[in-house]
């Protein structure tokens, strides 16, 4: 089997079985999170637990003021 294939049955897995209610501006941070897991997925938990913590560090989930 494809290593496209692959990744893509569990990206379809997740969004329809944990992952209910999608919004398609949001795809890509979706999209970022399995391909995190997946390029990790040889690591032990605890060393993806820190490439995870360092990469998030200084970042923030921005939306639009709502009230203007």
């Amino acid at each position: 089997m494809n290593t496209a294939e692959i990744f893509f049955s569990i990206l379809r897995r997740g969004l329809i079985g944990a992952f209910h209610n999608v919004g398609s501006p949001h795809y890509c941070r979706y999209f970022s999170e399995f391909d995190f897991g997946h390029n990790n997925r040889n690591v032990a938990d605890t060393e993806r637990m820190q490439i995870a913590f360092a990469s998030i560090a200084g970042t923030g989930l921005v939306y639009r003021d709502s009230r203007r």
